[in-house]
């Protein structure tokens, strides 16, 4: 929800003058960038980490899957 206003620079209509205004801040500030850097590059990498590739099953699901296997 947030990304979308972020990537329209348009304020929702639920959100205060204020904290739109902070978030303007935050979202120009150093610190977000350099987080929003590395998390861009760990999306990207293929290299270790978990891949999601279960889809739209909820973590319950997979694990009765797996106790079917047994």
């Amino acid at each position: 929800m947030l990304t979308k206003a972020r990537k329209k620079m348009k304020k929702p209509s639920w959100m205060g003058e204020i904290t739109w205004t902070q978030l303007l801040d935050y979202w120009e500030s150093k610190e977000f960038k350099d987080i929003s850097s590395q998390n861009k590059t760990n999306r990207a990498s293929v290299r270790g980490g978990a891949l999601h590739s279960t889809g739209r099953k909820s973590h319950p699901e997979i694990a009765l899957g797996l106790v079917s296997f047994l």
